[in-house]
């Protein structure tokens, strides 16, 4: 299913941002070219452990962190990036349970600093698990400058898949947002072998 983000900008001297969603070289272990089916000009991560595997755009740099939830971090130019963590829940999430499930992952969502959630999150279905789709604007301290995240939050029983995408600064996401779909589009579990 292709999600599209589109951008309504306007005026941004004036500090003015709509948007609306609509449904909507260095070579680390598990990273490989992307099979035939797979995006082209994009580069495959399989964690075989956290069970999934996702393509992200070559020339992107993987990023180490020393967060063993953090299981992909790769950037463009350190502004702009993609990220993947895998946590243990301790109850099952099945579709049903979505609209539970929204104060928990709103509550993640408005940890960051000056969110602003720029369209009602959206349940989605990727690789067959159900989640919910986040399109928010936040201010990055390190920069001081305005980005974007398009945050995913997908279930499959107690695993909770976290994709993070990030165009920084906001103007960056026009661009970014068809390469963010054809990522998320690649996300796979379980990890084919």
């Amino acid at each position: 299913m292709r999600r599209t983000v589109v951008l309504f900008v306007g005026a941004f001297a004036a500090g003015l941002l709509v948007v609306v969603a609509a449904m909507a070289g260095e070579r680390f272990v598990g990273d490989s070219p992307s099979a035939d089916d797979g995006p082209t000009g994009f580069t495959e991560f399989r964690d075989e452990e956290a069970g999934f595997a996702i393509s992200y755009p070559e020339g992107w740099q993987r990023v180490p962190t020393g967060d063993p939830q953090v299981r992909l971090l790769v950037t463009r130019d350190r502004l702009s990036s993609i990220l993947v963590r895998v946590a243990e829940l301790d109850v099952e999430v099945t579709a049903e349970d979505l609209p539970a499930i929204r104060s928990f992952t709103d509550g993640i969502v408005q940890q960051g600093q000056d969110v602003e959630v720029r369209a009602d999150p959206t349940q989605v279905r990727i690789s067959g698990l159900p989640g919910i789709s986040y399109l928010y604007t936040f201010q990055d301290s390190a920069t001081d400058q305005e980005g974007v995240h398009l945050h995913y939050f997908l279930f499959d029983d107690a695993t909770m898949y976290t994709m993070v995408m990030q165009a920084l600064p906001t103007e960056a996401f026009a661009e970014l947002a068809p390469t963010f779909d054809a990522v998320a589009d690649s996300f796979e579990v379980p990890a084919p072998s």
